[in-house]
Parts: C-alpha cells; sequence; structure tokens
C-alpha cells in the first residue's frame, strides 16, 4: 500500500447564518486521491483512517495466510474484522452502548418431532 498523507483543507461554510472558514482533514494517498473519499471533521479522525488502514494491510496479509482457499472478497472481510478488533483493544476495550430492548410477547408454536426412522409416533402413526 502507498503512503498516506493527512492535508489540510480550509473551506467556508454557512453557520448559523454566517459565513465561517474552517478546516477540515483529507486522507490521501501518494497520488493525491482521497482513501475514503470524506473530508473529516479533526485530525484525529483523519489520523484514525490512516491508522485503520495500516492496520488493514496487517489484516489482510493475515487473512490470507490463514484462509488461503476463500475469495479475496472474504479475506477482506475478515480483514476488516480483525482492524475492528484491533482498533477496539487499541481504544481499551471500550463498552459499546446496549440500548435494552422491551421483551416482546410472542406466541410459541410448537412442532412435532417425528421420531426416528422406522418407529411410529402417536397412535400407531407411522413416520416411514
Amino acid at each position: 500500500m502507498s503512503e498516506l498523507e493527512i492535508q489540510r483543507i480550509s473551506c467556508k461554510v454557512m453557520e448559523e447564518g454566517e459565513l465561517i472558514e474552517v478546516d477540515r482533514f483529507l486522507v490521501s494517498d501518494d497520488t493525491g486521491k482521497s482513501v475514503d473519499g470524506i473530508l473529516h471533521a479533526t485530525n484525529e479522525a483523519a489520523e484514525l483512517v490512516v491508522t485503520a488502514f495500516a492496520k488493514l494491510a496487517v489484516g489482510l496479509e493475515y487473512a490470507r495466510m490463514r484462509f488461503p482457499g476463500i475469495a479475496e472478497k472474504s479475506q477482506r472481510a475478515k480483514a476488516n474484522v480483525i482492524v475492528d478488533y484491533m482498533l477496539w483493544i487499541e481504544a481499551g476495550k471500550p463498552l459499546s452502548e446496549i440500548k435494552e430492548k422491551k421483551a416482546v410477547a410472542s406466541p410459541m408454536i410448537e412442532m412435532p418431532i417425528p421420531p426416528e426412522e422406522g418407529t411410529e409416533g402417536e397412535e400407531g402413526e407411522s413416520f416411514e
């Protein structure tokens, strides 16, 4: 993967009816193309993208070594999970917000389980 850099871009935006200048941060490769298509509000957010891409290279290397027989798309999916895990560890294993869901009562439907082949069910029924 090519070297990534963070470019600081000053833009003017309307905020509360006034035109103000703000800084945004673009993560680009060595050709100047954006790697994620996002202007980040903070330098820290852009640095997180750079970190994630570096970890993605490691994740892809591991996925290709560990799962050589699966499709490239599947290897990338596994690499993304590895990156998420590595970032979670790096962030100190934060607990995500868990919203309690109210239990919704649903009627249970009991389905009869047929006995093994060659045996008879209730009232002499055969399931062969």
